[in-house]
């Protein structure tokens, strides 16, 4: 290493009197203060580091802050058999911060300790990865998503209004219809309340930013707006005849 080159250069200058020595006590020191320097040096790296990270996915509400960071998460909202669910889930984004936490921590399991450690410590990593703010800071990057869960669900609840379209049945419900013997103001009310429901839905914001979260919902107006037009049209269909 380094700090060898240093102690043998030093240990090799012709002094000024035979007699003079380098104490060995203050080679250790000096070895002691580097290595403490350089200990000190990774654990602010990797804690400055880990503290920016959560402070880019802690949960808090955007709304009504003028300047404020951009969330870092895309996330698309759609349409399954199930109803309106995320892609990525909330999981999958906690996996993918959780591995973010774990290479930042992992960077220092290359750096040797400098000197043989009797309690078997090899890495820099052994050391850093038992920090109190090291092991604090980890812990809350592994529940980061949590303070959003709620809101996200709230979120996705409100699209269960629209679940009739894709749930229902619509040719048992259209058989229904006709058999009440509709007038043609009927057939034209059952269309016009699609299409207010197909514009409601195409007016739904394509953006939805919660915390670190920004929540796409172009597949699922997609998908709805695409459910409701299919409803206009066993309507339409029969709607002159």
């Amino acid at each position: 290493s380094s700090m060898k080159d240093l102690v043998r250069q030093i240990l090799a200058y012709d002094l000024s009197y035979g007699s003079q020595t380098v104490d060995q006590a203050d080679i250790n020191a000096l070895s002691e203060h580097f290595a403490k320097a350089t200990y000190d040096a990774v654990l602010s790296c990797t804690r400055a580091s880990l503290e920016t990270l959560k402070a880019r996915v802690a949960s808090r509400s955007l709304v009504n802050f003028l300047f404020i960071d951009a969330p870092i998460f895309e996330v698309n909202v759609e349409m399954t058999s199930t109803g309106a669910v995320m892609n990525p889930t909330l999981t999958e984004i906690q996996a993918a911060i959780n591995a973010c936490a774990r290479a930042v921590l992992t960077c220092s399991r290359t750096l040797s300790v400098w000197e043989d450690d009797p309690v078997g410590v090899a890495t820099v990593y052994d050391v850093i990865s038992r920090h109190k703010d090291i092991v604090r800071v980890v812990l809350l990057l592994t529940g980061s998503i949590e303070g959003v869960k709620r809101q996200v669900n709230e979120y996705i609840h409100t699209f269960a209004k629209y679940d009739y379209l894709w749930r229902n049945d619509k040719k048992k419900e259209y058989e229904e219809f006709m058999s009440k013997d509709p007038s043609l103001e009927d057939f034209e009310a059952e269309l016009k309340r699609y299409d207010l429901v197909e514009q409601e839905i195409m007016h739904i914001p394509e953006k939805h930013n919660i915390g670190a979260l920004s929540l796409d919902t172009t597949p699922l107006k997609t998908s709805l707006a695409g459910e409701a037009r299919m409803w206009k049209k066993q309507y339409a269909q029969n709607l002159h005849q």
